[in-house]
């Protein structure tokens, strides 16, 4: 979305304003006043994490009336690629007034993505009010996104991060979507309207502003990409031992059964990703070729394959190389002839002046002085050689 467009000026000022207001400390996580120390500070990171509203989100912050529930079963569901957002939980049950969850996903991996399967009513990790809602007999009628930007690079995850939590932070306000609390006087001039013209419930248990903001908002930005390619690199170590022992169980189990099931998932993952498949292949052949792992010494070549040296070992080039037969000179092919013959015509090497006439060879100009129209036209022109 626009940055000076007005409805985006108008979040940013009120995203800061929450962010530097003055409350009690226990209120607020240090983290926040840190990160947005002042508003030029704040300004560079929302250039660094723009973001796109939702269709409608402009509108409903511009009304002075809430939205109906219509609203939030029309906000986008989060897409495949790779973005953090902050998006709403709608909950229904026949009969009760919806309820309302707004939350944020910043997984520096895979974005916002990675909290949906969260919301399921047997899923271990849900949020306490959303528990009580689906054994309470509710269920999810809509997750759709607030807003979006595009996933940041590691060395700006603490920042972006931040920013979004702010901005969860400031929707959960507007929308009404915690709880009721004696300290809703402190974000009374954040609220666009009242409490009771709301026609859900909500089920926030606390303000995203409570929290704190994970990656290490003290390092720099070439710190934080380092700590990331650490932990990236200790993760696969860990993923790469657990897959290493799963598989070693499943092969003691039924080494028969084990090996199908592995040609299974390999064809199956090579039917669905062709063009990968392919680009996986030239890059083994090149690396193939460049480490000479298929390599001829008689014939000094390398191959990129097994069946490729195979191939090679039974040709009658290489026959010929092991048995010191040398192959005979090339004769020159009808084009390099012809174009010899030109080159040697535009030079005038073999010229009869007498006739104005260029030859490619000296025994054609000899044919030539041969003839009967070059004794006549050299008798017209007696000062020719």
């Amino acid at each position: 979305m626009d940055l000076d467009s007005p409805v985006q000026i108008n979040l940013e000022e009120l995203t800061y304003g929450l962010v530097s207001c003055d409350v009690p400390e226990w209120y607020r996580n240090p983290d926040f006043r840190i990160l947005f120390k002042d508003r030029p500070t704040f300004d560079h990171i929302a250039e660094l994490g723009p973001i796109t509203l939702a269709p409608g989100l402009e509108d409903v912050l511009n009304s002075d009336q809430p939205p109906s529930t219509d609203f939030f079963t029309t906000l986008p569901r989060p897409a495949e690629g790779l973005m953090w957002g902050v998006y709403t939980l709608l909950m229904f049950k026949p009969d009760h007034a919806f309820k309302l969850y707004i939350g944020s996903g910043t997984n520096a991996e895979g974005g916002v993505l990675v909290r949906l399967p969260h919301y399921r009513a047997n899923s271990p990790h849900l949020p306490r009010h959303v528990k009580k809602a689906f054994a309470d007999g509710y269920e999810v009628q809509h997750i759709g996104l607030l807003f979006w930007t595009p996933l940041p690079s590691s060395g700006l995850v603490p920042k972006i991060r931040g920013r979004i939590l702010a901005m969860e932070a400031l929707m959960t306000c507007i929308f009404h979507a915690s709880f009721a609390m004696i300290t809703d006087s402190y974000i009374s001039d954040f609220l666009l309207w009242p409490r009771d013209a709301v026609v859900w419930e909500p089920i926030c248990s606390h303000s995203p502003l409570k929290e704190a903001i994970r990656g290490g908002i003290e390092l720099s930005e070439q710190e934080v990409e380092l700590a990331a390619q650490i932990r990236m690199a200790r993760l696969k170590e860990t993923n790469n031992a657990g897959s290493q022992r799963r598989r070693s169980r499943k092969r003691e189990a039924d080494e028969e059964l084990y090996k199908q099931n592995v040609t299974k998932a390999k064809r199956a993952w090579s039917e669905k990703n062709p063009s990968r498949v392919l680009e996986i292949a030239e890059k083994v052949r090149v690396k193939a070729k460049e480490s000479r792992t298929f390599f001829c010494t008689d014939c000094d070549m390398p191959f990129a394959s097994a069946s490729a040296l195979d191939k090679h070992l039974k040709t009658i080039k290489h026959r010929n190389q092991v048995a010191g037969i040398k192959k005979a000179p090339s004769k020159p092919s009808v084009a390099t002839v012809a174009a010899k013959r030109i080159q040697t015509i535009n030079q005038k090497t073999f010229y009869c002046s007498a006739c104005d006439k260029a030859f490619p060879n000296e025994h054609s100009l000899t044919r030539h002085e041969a003839t009967n129209l070059h004794k006549k036209r050299l008798g017209n022109n007696p000062d020719s050689p």
